[in-house]
């Protein structure tokens, strides 16, 4: 069973029927607008911080070209045979469940919209967590973006976990709104639960999402061998 892994913020979701890679542009800053890591070479953003609009003003004076407000956009070609690409993107790690977006989530997503978002996957980092994130999935999604969720236990939450948790996961990531299990993992920089936890937390959600048949978002931090291990030990691989 391949299991998928999210790495740089970039992966695969072939559950959304896009071939994707993800941006992390709406949620990576709480004040003075969004910030955008920019993988495709983004003139992006132009709508959402007073800076960057003056700054892509200026660029589309200089080179002569007009590019949709916000759009995801790639150059391809050179001299007069220069063309602009567009590309259908997801973020797939938007924590749009968390108390700092209580009062705005919808502004988030409206900006997702204009930005040319296709889809964002919301992550669930407990059962709580996943509860709400499959909510707000139910609750958001449009034909024009398309919302769903992850359902798991992050390895910081690991050490709150019960003997109920993995059933109440299961049914949980079972949600046709689900399209991976996780966030979940190894974090051995900040060790918010014992490694040993962390280790067999993480393995039952592998035996999970092998029994589901979904891939897996996960976080591994300062434990690279030791995460690998855990995968091979599951009897899974990683995708291509």
């Amino acid at each position: 069973q391949g299991l998928a892994m999210a790495v740089a913020c970039r992966v695969r979701i072939g559950a959304l029927g896009l071939c994707t890679r993800a941006t992390r542009v709406f949620h990576t800053s709480r004040r003075g607008g969004a910030t955008a890591n920019q993988p495709l070479h983004c003139y992006a953003m132009s709508s959402l911080n007073s800076n960057q609009e003056k700054k892509s003003s200026a660029s589309k004076t200089k080179t002569q070209k007009t590019f949709p407000d916000g759009a995801l956009l790639r150059t391809a070609g050179e001299g007069d045979d220069a063309s602009v690409v567009a590309y259908p993107s997801v973020d797939i790690g938007a924590n749009l469940v968390d108390d700092a977006f209580e009062k705005d989530a919808n502004e988030v997503l409206q900006r997702a919209k204009k930005t040319g978002l296709r889809a964002v996957v919301v992550t669930g980092t407990s059962i709580t967590g996943s509860q709400l994130a499959v909510e707000f999935a139910e609750e958001k999604s449009t034909d024009e973006l398309r919302v769903y969720a992850t359902c798991g236990v992050h390895p910081h939450d690991a050490k709150s976990a019960t003997e109920t948790t993995m059933s109440e996961l299961r049914e949980l990531a079972s949600h046709p709104k689900c399209v991976a299990v996780g966030e979940c993992g190894l974090d051995f920089d900040r060790n918010f639960s014992p490694q040993d936890t962390q280790k067999r937390v993480f393995e039952q959600q592998l035996a999970l999402a092998k029994e589901l048949g979904k891939p897996v978002f996960m976080h591994c931090r300062d434990a690279a061998e030791e995460l690998r291990e855990c995968v091979e030990r599951a009897g899974c691989e990683f995708g291509e």
